[in-house]
C-alpha cells in the first residue's frame, strides 16, 4: 500500500504541489486533517517541516494526545486552535471538506483545502483504466 501512494504522489508531481502550497499558505497556521497512509507517507518521503502545524486532527481522535510528533486533537476541537488552513489528508477529500466547512468553519475565514490532488493527467488515466478492466 505503502508503495502504491509513493508512486500515487510521484505521478500526481506532489512535490510541484507542495511548492504551491508553500508559496499559497507560506507561515500560515495549519491543522491536518486526515492522519492514514497517506499523511504517513508525505511525512515520511517529503519535507513538510515547513508547515506550520498547530495539530493533526482525524476521526479517529477523541481525546487530545499526540501522533507523529504532533498534538493530535478530536475533530470538535479544531475551530478551537483558529487555523487558517485546514488541510485535508485523504485521497477522497471532497465530502470531507465539505463536512469541515459545514461543521465546524462555517462561520469563520478558515480555508479547507486538500494537502494533495489529483492531477487531471492520474484522473483521465484511472478512468480509462477503470473503462477497459470493466470490459
Amino acid at each position: 500500500m505503502v508503495k502504491d501512494l509513493e508512486k500515487y504522489l510521484s505521478d500526481i508531481n506532489f512535490e510541484k504541489q507542495l511548492d504551491y502550497l508553500k508559496k499559497k499558505i507560506k507561515n500560515s497556521p495549519v491543522i491536518v486533517y486526515g492522519v492514514g497512509k497517506l499523511f504517513q507517507t508525505i511525512k515520511s518521503k517529503y519535507d513538510i517541516s515547513w508547515l506550520n502545524v498547530l495539530a493533526v486532527s482525524d476521526a479517529s481522535f477523541f481525546e487530545e494526545d499526540e501522533f507523529l510528533d504532533y498534538k493530535a486533537i478530536p475533530p470538535d476541537n479544531m475551530y478551537n486552535y483558529s487555523p487558517e488552513y485546514v488541510l485535508v489528508a485523504t485521497l477522497k477529500y471532497e465530502s470531507i471538506i465539505d463536512y469541515i466547512v459545514v461543521k465546524y468553519f462555517k462561520t469563520n475565514s478558515t480555508k479547507v483545502i486538500p494537502l494533495c490532488k489529483p492531477t487531471l493527467k492520474s484522473i483521465l488515466k484511472d478512468f480509462f483504466r477503470n473503462i477497459i478492466l470493466n470490459t
